[in-house]
């Protein structure tokens, strides 16, 4: 859906895969129908639908509008930016701007 701009159905999408997902463990174990197999396939629609549909739709309603700035390599040069600086606050190399507030 997302992939043809229909970005209200994919989300009531991704709505109703959560709903299922409540569901269908709840009647396997009122069916007394739990398997290992069951448990991993759960495990692989759980990462489906919450983890590759929402990238998805959020990749191609933010980022590819964007153009060449949404792009894998320009993300994770963010990224990397973004983790070298909040790595100056980790190891405690912070300065203080007036003696005052600590940046």
């Amino acid at each position: 859906m997302a992939m043809n701009a229909r970005f209200d159905q994919a989300a009531v999408g991704i709505f109703v895969a959560m709903v299922l997902d409540g569901l269908d463990g709840r009647i396997a174990r009122l069916t007394r129908t739990q398997s290992a197999f069951g448990a991993e396939y759960d495990s692989l629609s759980d990462m489906v639908s919450f983890g590759a549909a929402p990238a998805l739709v959020m990749y191609v309603w933010a980022l590819q509008p964007m153009g060449r700035l949404g792009t894998v390599d320009d993300i994770t040069g963010i990224l990397v930016f973004l983790a070298s600086d909040e790595s100056l606050f980790a190891t405690g190399n912070m300065y203080s701007i007036d003696g005052g507030m600590t940046i």
